[in-house]
């Protein structure tokens, strides 16, 4: 397919431009076969029918097949926004768009035969949304864009098209969301405005630190900043009368009873002009009452609704002239809770959302005994599709960022949930085909791709995940073409870290943001920080197997002899070593999570360290008093909890992982019906990589420990828990299990043989 776009100012940034077709005839198995850059909407007589793009490496773009199932449109709209700007969310590329509409095979037009018009009711100097995405929402529209939709004549700016090189095109067969659109009714708040007496001015990285390293326009260049506009508002509940649309100078607070991430959809009329923002989070932020900016803009009871909770902007705001407008996001975003905001006069008749989510594991059922187990189970299933819409994210609200790390767990739940590995095998595929970084250093892969890193900033720690993922990869799929196409890259990495090993052949002063989780782990890092090396061991034991390079495995367990050696100061593994007299001794800094690390990795076990076992069995994890070890740090939920899941898991600990994991897990589901990044609300609380807590709920309950596709075998243990039914997908068809009175019975597909293990 040929690439088209107009040509556009070089310095232009945030450009949305609507290319339209009306088809001048019927046409039996209409498809459209689609690629874009920087991303894109498809909307069929004005309906939203695909959002892409299906994420790919710099210079690679996905081509998806979109079918028009149903009724022959009238009019296809494609909508692209070229952002211009780095981040972690869109690869920082010129834009294009490569489409082809096939009837029964054959052509029947190309981009070439689209119009093109230049959106100019979306405010171009508009704020970055995040550090990590690209820009925010604002737009000032004189009309609705129903004329755009239905192929009338429209007042915006025509453009003329030019050939451009485009991307390199591949396949895709990643299953494509669902856009089906949900009303959002349950107000839990009606009230009108007041004025904030001590507006909190968001000034984020995102606002202030813009140039070449994290590009977007200068705060002092903005045609709008939403975020000052809305602090200046205070939000003054109202005490009586229903909710029927109609808002003057006024607020309605939505329930969506879930988390969710999705498209905004209203449909506002006015009679004269007026502003309306919506504003949305996660959750309500009590714990911002301590906050007095904010507690200031929710006086006399008023519900805590933030829309900076997280560091971005969560504020879409529409300027309207007089008229009705179905309004519709052009980015996803993740809420429970969303406000609407009238500045002015306004009918809002109806609230929706568009779910932006995987769609295969809908296919899995799990329904045990036990109720809360249920819950959490949903939960994470809920995390995991909206982690996995193209990529595995870390979280689909203020990065949806393809990390390494979160990766490796939200992969194996991935497995559980779809019966395949497509999403992960798309990122490591970005991962083969990335060209190097001309901001990173040339064998260190990206910490999180596909994206843009500027400012130079990469995580050691994560690339060695990949090696580690990467072997996981290979044990679940079998895929021997993805670690062959990764192996250049993984030598020219351990090359790398080699230059660093110090005469103990430990990793010292190793460059990049050396990370081991979000806890005080961070204070203990150099010289030689002891859970990067246990990690380094790990993902060298890791590259051996895939490689069957000897070398490689003598050196991961010297590694581990020596931190056994030096690290162990009898009771616990210390996080750090530093130099006395140009020797390496112990710090004296113990963390919870280099505990996890030492089990996570190997250099501990069971059989060799029973005290230390038992001190983490029994005294460690998230229900830890105060006063139990107190000057030993906490673990976070990333990734320390998480390490000691999979610590307890191996050795069959499984009484603790319920007994202190239900509860844990629990409040937050409670809470959002998803998972969290930490163990509070501060961040995401829909983070990718907790939905692996539904691969262990699997096999604490009914014994299922997953599939093998190459040898066709349904792999199952001989106890489970609990009682009940399940479903699991795997390819061609499903396990489906029932549990009554203690007798389990299981049906396979046909092709599959029963495997059970102790």
């Amino acid at each position: 397919m040929k690439a088209y776009f107009p040509k556009i100012d070089e310095n232009d940034k945030n450009v949305t431009v609507a290319f339209r077709y009306a088809p001048d005839k019927n046409h039996e198995n209409l498809e459209l076969h689609i690629s874009a850059s920087n991303a894109f909407g498809v909307f069929s007589d004005g309906k939203l029918i695909f959002r892409g793009p299906i994420r790919s490496a710099h210079g690679y773009s996905h081509v998806s097949n979109v079918e028009f199932r149903s009724v022959m449109p009238t009019c296809i709209v494609i909508e692209v926004a070229y952002y211009g700007i780095n981040g972690f969310a869109y690869v920082d590329e010129p834009p294009f768009l490569a489409a082809e509409l096939v009837a029964n095979g054959e052509i029947v037009a190309t981009a070439a035969d689209f119009e093109a018009f230049r959106l100019t009711d979306r405010v171009q100097k508009a704020p970055r949304y995040s550090f990590q995405r690209a820009f925010s929402e604002s737009y000032v529209m004189q009309n609705s864009r129903e004329a755009l939709y239905r192929g009338l004549p429209v007042r915006y700016p025509r453009l003329s098209l030019a050939e451009t090189e485009g991307n390199t095109l591949t396949p895709c067969d990643i299953s494509l969301p669902i856009l089906s659109p949900e009303p959002i009714e349950t107000v839990i708040e009606r009230g009108h405005l007041g004025v904030n007496p001590t507006p909190h001015l968001f000034r984020d990285r995102c606002i202030v630190n813009i140039g070449e390293k994290l590009k977007g326009y200068p705060f002092d260049t903005l045609e709008s900043f939403p975020p000052d506009e809305v602090a200046a508002l205070a939000f003054i509940p109202d005490k009586c009368g229903d909710y029927d649309g109609r808002l003057t100078d006024g607020y309605a607070l939505f329930d969506c009873c879930v988390n969710r991430t999705a498209f905004i959809g209203l449909i506002a009329e006015v009679e004269k002009s007026a502003t309306v923002y919506v504003i949305f989070d996660e959750i309500l932020w009590n714990e911002g009452a301590s906050d007095p900016e904010f507690a200031a803009s929710h006086p006399q009871g008023a519900l805590p609704l933030s829309f900076y909770r997280m560091e971005c902007c969560n504020i879409v705001k529409y300027d309207l002239s007089p008229g009705k407008y179905d309004l519709l996001s052009f980015e996803p975003y993740t809420f429970r809770y969303l406000k609407v905001i009238v500045k002015g006069s306004a009918t809002i008749s109806r609230v929706y959302r568009t779910p932006y989510e995987n769609p295969d594991a809908e296919r899995t059922v799990f329904n045990s005994s036990d109720a809360a187990i249920n819950e959490i189970f949903e939960a994470g299933k809920r995390t995991f599709v909206q982690n996995a819409a193209d990529v595995l994210t870390d979280c689909p609200s203020r990065e949806r960022a393809g990390w390494l790390c979160d990766s490796y767990f939200t992969a194996r739940a991935e497995r559980l949930l779809t019966g395949k590995n497509a999403v992960e095998r798309n990122l490591l595929d970005c991962y083969r085909l990335a060209p190097e970084s001309p901001f990173l250093p040339p064998e260190m892969p990206a910490m999180c791709y596909p994206a843009d890193h500027n400012d130079g900033v990469f995580i050691p720690n994560w690339a060695m995940f990949l090696i580690v993922e990467l072997k996981d990869y290979l044990r679940r799929t079998g895929d021997e073409t993805m670690t062959d196409g990764l192996r250049d890259k993984i030598a020219r990495l351990l090359d790398y870290f080699s230059r660093y090993e110090n005469e103990y052949g430990l990793l010292e002063n190793l460059p990049g943001w050396v990370f081991v989780e979000w806890s005080d782990c961070s204070k203990f890092l150099t010289p030689v920080n002891i859970p990067t090396n246990m990690l380094y061991a790990l993902a060298l034991e890791a590259a051996a197997d895939l490689y069957d390079d000897d070398s490689a495995k003598a050196k991961a367990e010297a590694i581990k002899n020596t931190i056994r050696a030096l690290a162990f100061d009898g009771e616990f593994f210390e996080d750090n070593l530093v130099r006395e007299n140009g020797k390496l001794v112990r710090a004296g800094n113990v963390t919870e999570t280099c505990q996890y690390y030492a089990f996570f990795t190997g250099v501990a076990n069971k059989a060799d360290y029973p005290a230390l076992f038992e001190t983490v069995l029994t005294s460690f994890g998230p229900l830890r008093s105060a006063d139990v070890y107190p000057n030993i740090p906490r673990s976070n939920a990333f990734i320390g909890n998480f390490l000691r899941l999979e610590t307890l898991d191996r050795y069959g600990e499984e009484e603790t992982i319920l007994r202190e994991f239900t509860p844990y897990f629990g409040r937050m589901s409670e809470r959002t019906g998803t998972l969290w990044e930490n163990n509070d609300p501060h961040a995401s609380c829909c983070h990718g990589f907790a939905s692996y807590i539904c691969v262990l709920y699997a096999k604490i309950a009914f014994g299922y420990l997953g599939f093998d596709e190459t040898d066709k075998t349904i792999i199952l243990r001989e106890n489970f828990r609990l009682s009940g039914s399940a479903r699991f997908p795997v390819p061609g068809g499903f396990v489906s299990i029932e549990i009554t009175n203690g007798t389990r019975t299981v049906s396979i597909p046909d092709g599959y043989e029963r495997k059970i293990v102790k």
